[in-house]
């Protein structure tokens, strides 16, 4: 998985990269620190509470490596990566209604309605991106490497 996972990593941010700047946008317009940290930070957080540090480092490791790993390991990163998908859409939700809220309350300085829109649209692109460069390929892999094993999820997948 590593070396196709950079690969099409590397290509779907290419692609996407290339479609801003068609559009006559600027890159720079894409990258917004508070929207950031609204999606990262809450995410980890949310996994936080129910996972241990040391249980989202095995995850990772877990979903990378080609190595025959137990089904249960396998079954717990699936878990992990099916959370942490949710929690990325969550957090990106959660700073859409933010963002839409500073909006309102700058309504009549047109000046400062910038930066909740901003914050609206990016965090909702961030989580999605996010979620499909980290979460879709950790989980598809996972789930491939469980059938590979005559294992089952035995879980709603």
């Amino acid at each position: 998985m590593r070396k196709m996972y950079f690969v099409g990593a590397g290509l779907f941010i290419g692609f996407m990269c290339f479609a801003i700047i068609v559009s006559g946008a600027r890159l720079a317009q894409f990258i917004n620190l508070p929207s950031f940290i609204m999606v990262a930070g809450c995410t980890f957080v949310l996994l936080l509470a129910n996972f241990s540090l040391r249980e989202m480092g095995r995850a990772f490791t877990v979903g990378f490596r080609k190595k025959e790993e137990s089904p249960e390991d396998l079954k717990k990163g699936y878990i992990f990566f099916k959370s942490m998908r949710l929690y990325l859409i969550i957090s990106g939700l959660l700073g859409t209604i933010t963002g839409a809220m500073a909006m309102l309350v700058n309504l009549r300085d047109s000046s400062r309605i910038g930066n909740g829109v901003s914050l609206a649209i990016l965090t909702l692109l961030y989580g999605i991106v996010f979620s499909t460069l980290i979460t879709i390929p950790f989980t598809t892999g996972i789930k491939k490497r469980l059938i590979e094993q005559g294992e089952s999820l035995s879980m709603n997948e």
